[in-house]
């Protein structure tokens, strides 16, 4: 607390009568002598001076003492103007009216305490001042908690849009440009899938450092979803101003290298969106960035893009795409492709590998490339697999029973599926319904799903 131990208690008292100001000046003094506390006291006698002490970044003030009855403001407005003045320093308003509507009016304008003239005494008015301070305190940390992520310590996504906001309202009165900068970290879920969650949340707060510690201080920097990213680079002369940030972002990305002891190799997806050569609301330039940033990961991982109108349709085509999968997932318009694996010496069809295929509404075939990612990404990698491994027991079920050759089928498995509990037992589960053998189904991993489950495995 502010005059105990350390710095002083200042207070800036805004009373015009001399009288009035001398009580204040002897109850403060009586106050801290009593509390042991250091008071610095400041008084002037005008709204104008007081705006022009709480305006000057040199001065720091613990709270504002204010009468409601100035030469140049009356009533409420004076309260208004030094709130705006320095929002960040409690005001007690002092004054002769005792009614409770103004008690009352003046609170709501956001006064942090309300004190008749008659009650000034030492205790009471250094009492109401300590608790002002300590109010506004807690007000700035709820603040702070309500608009910081609490992994990285990072701006959270609202935060972000704010300050978005404020920043573009302010470009479009100045001739200096901004930049919605959206990155993404590449297979982000892959390293979560094979690593854990634990590796996943310390590259995201070894990210978070690298950002902070790499951008310009004038730059606005958050975390606005799971492993996604977005940095506000403002006071830009030109678009390649942008490039220049989000290419020394990309770097301090690649640099990372080791995470919580562990070497891991990351890179970031980038994308630009650039006001006013860009000029649109801010939901719209983030969607523009993050649209941008997708094209950097359909083109190249840890690339950088900027926006272009021909991002859109692409990015709304790959969002039309999710939104049907779960529904044809059940409808069967995902089915398998059966690839037979020759002996070419002996000219026999020795396995198959199953692999999936998606028709559209339009019945045009939808590549796996395009879905498989996808499926993935929602995490509905489980339900298509689940599908489709019925459907390749059921295949094989089939020829069986009409007496054709049978032989195993290969059946591929992401890195999703195999740290899912559950996936073991639902196979099996699968196979017994059925009535296959066993042996029919191989089952094909990456190793590094191996070497992490090993006991699983």
């Amino acid at each position: 607390m502010p005059g105990v131990g350390g710095d002083p208690l200042r207070i800036l008292l805004v009373e015009d009568n001399p009288g009035d100001r001398r009580l204040a000046d002897i109850a403060l003094k009586e106050g801290a002598l009593d509390a042991q506390m250091r008071i610095e006291l400041l008084a002037v006698g005008t709204l104008a001076e007081c705006i022009g002490q709480l305006s000057d970044a040199g001065k720091r003030f613990s709270a504002v003492l204010l009468d409601l009855g100035l030469p140049d403001a009356k009533g409420l407005d004076g309260l208004r103007a030094a709130r705006a003045a320095n929002p960040d320093v409690p005001i007690v308003v002092l004054t002769g009216l005792s009614d409770l509507a103004t008690a009352t009016d003046a609170l709501n304008c956001g006064a942090s305490d309300y004190l008749d003239k008659a009650e000034v005494q030492p205790r009471p008015l250094l009492r109401s001042i300590r608790y002002a301070i300590e109010r506004k305190r807690s007000e700035g940390e709820l603040v702070r908690l309500a608009s910081t992520d609490p992994l990285t310590g990072l701006l959270n996504r609202r935060a972000f849009f704010d300050e978005l906001e404020r920043t573009r309202l302010n470009a479009l009165r100045s001739e200096l440009a901004f930049a919605v900068i959206i990155l993404d970290i590449d297979r982000f879920k892959q390293i979560n899938d094979l690593f854990g969650h634990r590796m996943g949340d310390d590259l995201l707060i070894a990210v978070a450092e690298g950002l902070r510690s790499h951008v310009r201080s004038t730059d606005c920097v958050a975390r606005i979803g799971g492993d996604e990213f977005a940095v506000l680079a403002t006071h830009l002369k030109s678009a390649e101003g942008a490039i220049e940030i989000a290419e020394k972002i990309a770097a301090v990305v690649r640099s990372i290298g080791k995470v919580n002891q562990s070497l891991i190799k990351a890179s970031v997806s980038v994308g630009i969106s650039v006001v006013p050569f860009d000029d649109s609301e801010a939901e719209e330039l983030v969607s523009h960035a993050d649209a941008a940033m997708y094209k950097s990961k359909l083109c190249k991982r840890g690339s950088v893009s900027y926006f272009d109108a021909d991002m859109d349709a692409t990015i709304k085509g790959r969002q039309a795409l999710k939104k049907l999968m779960p529904e044809d997932i059940a409808n069967g318009r995902f089915f398998l492709h059966f690839q037979p694996i020759v002996d070419a010496q002996a000219r026999t069809i020795v396995a198959a590998e199953a692999l999936a295929r998606w028709r559209d509404r339009q019945d045009r075939p939808v590549p796996p490339s395009d879905f498989i990612p996808l499926a993935e990404e929602s995490g509905l990698i489980v339900q298509l697999s689940a599908r489709l491994f019925e459907d390749a027991c059921v295949g094989l079920a089939r020829w069986r029973d009409a007496g054709l050759p049978v032989v195993p089928i290969s059946l591929n498995v992401s890195p999703v599926q195999f740290r899912d509990p559950a996936f073991g037992p639902r196979l099996i589960a699968t196979i017994e319904k059925i009535g296959i053998s066993p042996k029919l189904i191989n089952i094909e991993i990456i190793e590094s799903s191996i070497i992490i489950e090993l006991e699983r495995a």
